[in-house]
Order: C-alpha cells, then structure tokens, then sequence
C-alpha cells in the first residue's frame, strides 16, 4: 500500500488549514471572509493533485456527486455556496476523526437495507 506524503509546502498548508471554518456558513457569499474561506478550500483540496485534475464539488447544486475542475468549483462556491454541515473536509483529503460523530450521521446495519431498498 502506497501512504500519501504531502510535500513541504503541503504539510504548511494543512497546518494552516486547521483554520476557521466559519466562512462556510456566511449567507453573503460576497463577504472577504468567504472568499478567502473559498480560496483556502481549494488550495487544500487541489494540493496532493495535478491543478489540472477535477475534484468533486461541494457545493450545495453538486453536492459532492460532480467532479468539477478548480475554476468551475470556485464558481460554484460563489454561485450556489458550499453544503454548510460538510465541515470534515473527507472527500478532499481532511482525514475523519473518529472520536468526533458531528460530521456524519452513521448507518446502522439494520437500517442500510430501507436506505438501499434492497431485501
């Protein structure tokens, strides 16, 4: 198994990247904060990839289903806002922290079959 090593300026980034997340739930997408809350997104989402390479979008019309190139993300980001309660970014690199259930509902096993609708 190969183990991601972020690079120097990778590992700078993630440092700073245990940032405020506050900017994610600001209505006025039009607000400094917000944008530099975008900005700091997708530095961190696009740093262990190819800036040619498409993420998927967190934004509230994409809902993390689209993968979007960063130039389109960011748009989105302005346009439709970014899905408030995704705050561990998991689908872009932030690793999960088990001991913390507030990001994620989890299913029970029972229950995955009424979700699936498969018997």
């Amino acid at each position: 198994m190969i183990k991601f090593r972020p690079c120097p300026i990778c590992l700078k980034l993630i440092q700073v990247l245990e940032m405020d997340k506050s900017w994610m739930a600001l209505d006025d997408r039009r607000l400094p904060a917000y944008g530099n809350g975008v900005k700091q997104f997708l530095d961190f989402a696009y740093c262990s990839i190819y800036p040619s390479k498409k993420i998927r979008c967190p934004c509230v019309k994409c809902n993390n289903v689209y993968y979007r190139t960063r130039d389109d993300v960011e748009v989105d980001l302005f346009q439709y806002g970014i899905i408030k309660d995704y705050t561990t970014w998991v689908l872009h690199g932030e690793e999960f922290d088990e001991s913390s259930e507030e990001d994620f509902d989890l299913v029970e096993e029972e229950n995955i079959y009424e979700i699936v609708k498969i018997r």
